[in-house]
């Protein structure tokens, strides 16, 4: 019954933010106000330089990777290229 009681409230709190942001002052509402601070603030701009050297960190890491298996277990690396070479292990089976 806690879940239940869960999402009513989860449910009630949407549709009192929703309204909340539907109040109009002067000529424009309050979620256009929201949407106009959130466009030239700030906080935007940092927020996509990170995703952006994030991304770049992660091509880093592939191009690495990507050369350290190449060198250690063959094959030819690439710097482009995130893909890795086939290992070339030879498996054997064991007789008794």
């Amino acid at each position: 019954m806690a879940e239940f009681s869960y999402i009513i409230k989860c449910l009630v709190i949407s549709l009192v933010v929703v309204a909340v942001l539907q109040v109009r002052v002067n000529t424009i509402t309050a979620e256009e106000t929201v949407h106009q601070w959130i466009q030239t603030s700030s906080v935007g701009k940092y927020t996509q330089q990170v995703a952006e050297g994030a991304v770049l960190l992660g091509r880093n890491v592939a191009v690495q990777a990507n050369q350290f298996i190449a060198k250690n277990f063959g094959g030819k690396a690439e710097a482009e290229t995130v893909q890795a070479s086939r290992l070339n292990i030879e498996l054997k089976r064991a007789h008794k």
